[in-house]
């Protein structure tokens, strides 16, 4: 709900939701092909503004959006710092180490230095779906999805997962609720009982509410599509030349960093 939220909130939704699918996706692109920590920084750094400027997007927000992944990419680049010592000799001279039962681990700059390019390399690839899912809403993808010849099914079928994951939440929260007004999660042990028979009979809510929803479908002549009303767009040149420019600096870059 908060991304979507955002989307619909957002300055750039008035823009065509093709431009924004193809720029974001080039930039993703070249962020991970070039494999390059400036790149990187500077994919985090572009979009970044251009989610805050152009998007208003508030920076705290999206500061807080990007730290969630950061977390998990953190953990899994502790492995990659962190690692056994002597395995490569070619390496350079450990930058700390440290003996665990038995076994010798080190930090060295080229196991720094790899730790740090996969977080800004995730990090910039992140940023770029995050150009994407907070200035697009929902309705505007399927769209673009509509006119780049997708099969109109799987449009389908992702509009319905899309929207069952509401209801999900939706029936979460009642059923929290109704719980909570119980006194349900008092204390620790009471918690835990409240939360095993919610998760027991949450499936079972929620699957009577997708039949309903279907149902309700079905009855006002549901054949397998979701007609969509076409909106008008503003002119999306200025996103194109930002996807454009943006390609071209990443490649000059990365030209300019193998020849220094």
């Amino acid at each position: 709900m908060h991304l979507q939220k955002t989307a619909y909130n957002s300055a750039l939704r008035a823009y065509s939701p093709q431009s924004k699918l193809i720029t974001g996706l080039a930039l993703l692109l070249a962020c991970l092909l070039l494999d390059s920590a400036p790149v990187s920084l500077a994919v985090i750094a572009a979009v970044g503004a251009v989610n805050v400027a152009l998007g208003r997007i508030p920076l705290i927000k999206y500061i807080g959006l990007l730290s969630i992944p950061l977390g998990f990419l953190i953990l899994g680049a502790v492995t990659i710092v962190f690692g056994r010592a002597g395995l490569n000799p070619a390496q350079n001279a450990a930058i700390m180490s440290a003996n665990i039962f038995g076994t010798d681990y080190a930090v060295t700059r080229a196991s720094l230095y790899a730790g740090v390019s996969l977080i800004l390399r995730s990090l910039g690839a992140v940023s770029c779906m995050y150009f994407i899912a907070l200035n697009t809403y929902i309705s505007d993808i399927s769209a673009a999805l509509i006119s780049f010849k997708f099969p109109r099914l799987l449009i389908t079928l992702m509009e319905l997962v899309y929207r069952y994951i509401f209801v999900i939440f939706d029936e979460m929260a009642r059923m929290k609720t109704a719980q909570d007004s119980r006194l349900g999660y008092l204390g620790f042990k009471t918690g835990l009982s409240s939360l095993g028979r919610l998760l027991g009979s949450l499936f079972i809510r929620t699957l009577n509410r997708c039949d309903n929803m279907y149902n309700a479908l079905a009855s006002r002549g549901f054949k397998g599509e979701i007609p969509m009303l076409e909106r008008s767009y503003k002119d999306s040149r200025p996103v194109w030349l930002f996807g454009a420019l943006g390609c071209v600096g990443l490649c000059a870059l990365r030209f300019l960093e193998v020849r220094g």
